[in-house]
């Protein structure tokens, strides 16, 4: 099996008709598995799945929703190592050479998305990730509101990109565009990105120090940016403390002439995080080109000063992410 497309969903009722019809349109020369990992929702997510699956008429594509009841392995190991166990379950139960990932609150809109990434894999051996830009669906509040697409015109369109270049600039990959290499999965990488609060962002650094990024720059895929509320908003900083103390763990991914720049990155994590929060609508690439007037200046819809009593909390009370 060539490709692998990791799907992992869990109460997106109202969105995974639309994920699912972008993996039925893909065009491909080969064929290739989808694997659902549905964990547990509580909706009708299941139902609609398997009524999709049933109605499908593109016979390149082999769908496998994995079977999960309470209180069985799966729902025993869960529990034991938190929600991330689902995105390495459904690697674990994959068989293809190259894995693509999506959420099912996401979508692929370029019908030749994977064929596209799997001709770069297969034709560069010294990429081991492949990513391209997005269109975003967001909400009112949500952290993209008003912008067309994740990258802007200004990110940099060369192909092949290093893991320098992610450390010096703060830049972010999307899960609804990324495929990499089974291979590149292996045990260590995965139990490290159980380690985290936030999978995605370890295993994109990971991935890093086996191999070169590449670009491709078109909108492929559709990202939903979900509003954020005050309770998600704390969250996702304790998520950036968690993620903040468990860095040691990537520092064997983390190629020798970059090791300084992975210092100053980790010196400079949570201080993004906390201006990010605060200050939402001041882009921040890196805290390059941050200017004193947006500290002092911004606008006050945009102000949340009681970010700063959960930064302290955070600090000094030592407050810890809960899987």
């Amino acid at each position: 099996m060539l490709l692998s497309v990791r799907l992992m969903t869990y109460n997106h009722s109202k969105s995974i008709i639309k994920c699912l019809e972008g993996i039925e349109r893909q065009q491909t020369t080969f064929p290739f598995e989808v694997v659902i990992g549905d964990d547990f929702s509580s909706d009708n997510n299941v139902e609609l799945i398997q009524q999709f699956i049933s109605s499908s008429k593109n016979d390149k594509i082999k769908y496998n929703l994995l079977q999960r009841k309470k209180g069985d392995l799966y729902d025993i190991t869960r529990q034991k190592k938190g929600r991330l166990y689902n995105f390495t379950n459904i690697i674990e139960n994959s068989k293809g050479k190259y894995i693509a990932l999506l959420d099912g609150d996401d979508c692929w809109l370029d019908p030749l998305k994977l064929q596209k990434q799997v001709d770069v894999l297969e034709k560069n051996s010294n990429v081991s990730l492949v990513y391209t830009n997005a269109k975003i669906n967001s909400d009112k509040g949500g952290d993209y509101e008003g912008e067309a697409t994740f990258y802007k015109s200004d990110y940099p369109l060369m192909p092949l990109k290093r893991q320098d270049f992610f450390l010096k600039n703060n830049y972010a990959l999307l899960v609804v565009t990324v495929m990499f290499r089974k291979s590149d999965f292996d045990e260590d990488v995965k139990d490290t990105m159980l380690e985290f609060a936030t999978g995605d962002f370890a295993l994109y650094f990971m991935l890093s120090g086996k191999g070169d990024f590449y670009y491709i720059n078109e909108c492929s895929s559709l990202y939903y940016d979900h509003a954020q509320g005050e309770s998600k908003r704390f969250s996702k900083l304790r998520r950036d403390k968690h993620n903040y103390n468990k860095m040691h763990y990537l520092k064997p991914y983390i190629k020798p002439s970059n090791l300084k720049l992975f210092t100053q990155y980790q010196h400079l994590y949570l201080i993004r995080s906390i201006f990010n929060i605060m200050f939402r609508k001041v882009r921040l690439d890196g805290l390059k080109g941050l200017k004193y007037f947006h500290i002092f200046f911004v606008k006050p819809n945009h102000l949340r000063l009681r970010y700063i009593y959960y930064y302290i909390k955070l600090i000094f009370l030592k407050s810890t992410f809960v899987k």
